[in-house]
């Protein structure tokens, strides 16, 4: 099994492919030992099973277009992966606000890049998403 943040290639992160697949990862992770390849940094989640491994990205834990919290159930047994992909909704209302109460720089940006702009969708009658 591999975990790791970034793809690596001769030591050096590589750029996020915003269209990624099996086909793609397994010319990446071809010859190496993982029966099992664990990444993330690119928000989306993504789940390819190949005839070589398993890829898994179970997307942002919080940076998302919705207040849902996603992770993975990752269960090994006798050289199979039994995996669980799971979102749990949450109240991060108090969290996007404080953005602009502590003046985060370019929260803007940020809430729009990285939280769907919840705030302006979500938020704008006072209700809440949960």
């Amino acid at each position: 099994m591999l975990i790791t943040h970034y793809h690596m290639k001769n030591g050096e992160r590589e750029i996020i492919d915003e269209t990624p697949s099996g086909l793609k990862l397994d010319a990446r992770y071809e010859g190496s030992p993982y029966s099992l390849v664990c990444f993330g940094h690119h928000h989306p989640i993504h789940y390819f099973k190949t005839d070589q491994r398993v890829y898994l990205n179970p997307g942002a834990l919080g940076c998302n277009d919705h207040a849902i919290a996603r992770y993975a159930v990752v269960e090994l047994q006798k050289r199979t992966v039994n995996i669980q992909l799971i979102g749990t909704t949450y109240d991060n209302k108090a969290f996007l606000e404080s953005f602009e109460q502590l003046k985060v720089p370019d929260r803007e940006f940020m809430i729009k890049a990285f939280h769907g702009n919840q705030l302006e969708r979500d938020f704008k009658d006072g209700s809440n998403i949960s």
